[in-house]
């Protein structure tokens, strides 16, 4: 007796085929493989000029690195000499002190020949500081006072000078450029005392 297939069994055999992992897998990967192959295509290496681009700007940068450099060792020098400078003069002000003392105080008695010659010695230190852009602090008679440049030691009643100006100079201050290296001392007016005062 011949047995026909029915078309239960043949639905039945392609359901069988469609539920096969491996077959659905191998489908998966032809396709996965038809997708990727414009992507391969599509990732060309740089041209000439995109190097070239890359390789100028990494130049410009080691530049600006360089010059960053330069820059900071010449401002660390700068700042070395600066402290080398300000340490010989606070070594050496204050004999140049004294000596300005000496001829502030000098009397006629005091021979002139010797008179001359201190004054001499004198400008000899002025000079060799102005050599080395080493400069008194400005301390007039009359100026107001400063603090960032000026020290008050004393306060004097004045009628003649406004209160907070200077009356007189006690230490000469000196600076290297924008530097203060030490600061002018000096005596300031007062407010005169008047007779109700007190």
């Amino acid at each position: 007796m011949t047995t026909s297939n029915t078309p239960d069994m043949q639905g039945e055999a392609a359901d069988a085929e469609s539920d096969d992992p491996g077959q659905a897998d191998a489908t998966q990967a032809e396709g996965s493989a038809d997708s990727a192959a414009p992507d391969a295509e599509s990732a060309t290496p740089p041209s000439p000029e995109q190097l070239l681009a890359e390789a100028e700007d990494r130049l410009l940068r080691t530049q600006a690195e360089l010059q960053n450099t330069r820059r900071r060792a010449r401002l660390d020098s700068d700042e070395a000499l600066a402290r080398g400078k300000r340490d010989v003069l606070l070594d050496v002000l204050p004999a140049l002190d004294a000596l300005q003392r000496a001829l502030a105080t000098a009397g006629d008695e005091l021979d002139e020949q010797l008179l001359e010659g201190l004054r001499q010695t004198e400008q000899l230190f002025v000079s060799g500081l102005m050599r080395h852009g080493i400069e008194p602090v400005p301390a007039d008679i009359g100026a107001t006072l400063d603090p960032a440049l000026h020290r008050a030691l004393v306060q004097q009643p004045s009628a003649d000078h406004e209160p907070g100006t200077i009356v007189a100079e006690i230490t000469r201050g000196y600076r290297l450029g924008d530097l203060l290296l030490r600061e002018a001392e000096v005596v300031v007016a007062a407010a005169p005392v008047t007779d109700g005062d007190g």
